[in-house]
C-alpha cells in the first residue's frame, strides 16, 4: 500500500481535502474515517483530510445526514457509487 500512497502523492497534493458523500433519492450522507465508503482508505491509509465541517459532523459517529446546502466542496468529492472504481485504480497492480 505504501507504493500506492507514494504514487498517489506524485499526482495530487497531500494537503488536499476529500469529502465522501452518498446521495439517495431522499437524503444525503457524509462519511468519516470509520464507517466504510472509502473513508478508511482516504483518511486512515492515505492520510488525506476532510474539510473541518466534515470532520466535525461525521468523524466521531462515522457518518452524518446533511442537506445539499451544508456541503462546501474543496479539492475532491468522492461519490460512493464510483468509489469502487477509484479504489480499484489506486490499489491495482500494473
Amino acid at each position: 500500500m505504501a507504493d500506492k500512497k507514494e504514487e498517489l502523492f506524485k499526482q495530487v497534493d497531500p494537503d488536499l481535502k476529500v469529502v465522501i458523500i452518498e446521495v439517495s433519492d431522499k437524503e444525503m450522507f457524509l462519511y468519516g474515517k470509520s464507517y466504510g465508503r472509502g473513508g478508511e482508505i482516504f483518511y486512515n491509509l492515505f492520510g488525506l483530510h476532510a474539510t473541518d465541517k466534515v470532520e466535525e459532523a461525521a468523524f466521531e459517529q462515522g457518518w452524518a445526514r446533511i442537506s445539499l446546502e451544508a456541503i462546501y466542496f474543496n479539492d475532491i468529492l468522492a461519490l460512493t457509487h464510483q468509489l469502487d472504481f477509484i479504489v480499484e485504480k489506486l490499489t491495482s497492480k500494473p
